[in-house]
């Protein structure tokens, strides 16, 4: 089955239904993954590579690390080729840095050992974060997150975002927020993509999208509530 969900995601991966059907394997952490992983490394779009990428840093063994080094040679993506060598150091200890010869020359060596032989007298595997993105993890503690909201725009000055529990989240992490509301977002002329640039993502807050609700104070004489429509 997992190999069929793999030829799926190769054959139509430049779809939508690829990308979802990745995340959802994101969601497994069975060895039995890896074979598809590895095959959506081989024959994936530049973002999908990258993500199989990462899950293979959790859940890969010896497929991950053949894929890897088979892709390398003919890998032009900086992201993807600096990913894989990420994962030939964490899934086998090794330290070749970011030379392909040498990984390649390592991988002709070793190929016919099994993954006991890899792993003997070896700390191999991630934590739940993933010892492999950790760095990344801690780089993203400096960013900044824009959380794009509604506020008080309705006509009643009452809030009606949806999900008042987005600030906690992401203080909860350590990220510096700034917060805009969806009005202001949309025409202030100091919004330009540079200043965009400086956030790590845009977070928008689900929320009333019309301009009134249908209180009292917005929709004469409509019933006591803070429903869009009756």
């Amino acid at each position: 089955a997992l190999e069929l969900v793999a030829k799926t995601v190769v054959d139509h991966r430049t779809q939508p239904v690829a990308r979802d059907l990745v995340m959802a394997l994101h969601n497994n952490f069975s060895p039995a993954c890896e074979e598809a992983m590895a095959a959506i490394l081989r024959g994936g779009t530049e973002e999908l590579r990258v993500s199989a990428l990462d899950h293979l840093m959790d859940i890969g063994r010896k497929s991950a690390i053949a894929a890897a080094v088979e892709i390398l040679p003919k890998e032009r993506s900086g992201e993807v080729r600096r990913r894989c060598f990420r994962l030939l150091s964490t899934l086998t200890q090794q330290d070749f840095g970011e030379s392909e010869s040498n990984w390649v020359g390592w991988w002709e060596a070793n190929k016919n050992k099994t993954w006991e032989e890899f792993t003997a007298g070896k700390e191999v595997g991630t934590t739940t974060l993933g010892n492999s993105r950790q760095d990344d993890y801690d780089r993203l503690r400096e960013s900044k997150v824009l959380i794009v909201r509604a506020g008080e725009g309705c006509k009643c000055k009452k809030n009606h975002d949806l999900d008042q529990g987005i600030n906690a989240m992401t203080a909860q992490h350590v990220w510096t927020t700034e917060s805009i509301t969806k009005d202001k977002f949309e025409h202030d002329p100091t919004v330009t993509d540079d200043w965009l640039r400086q956030f790590i993502a845009i977070i928008a807050i689900c929320t009333h999208i019309r301009e009134h609700c249908a209180c009292p104070t917005c929709k004469l004489g409509a019933a006591a509530g803070m429903r869009l429509f009756q």
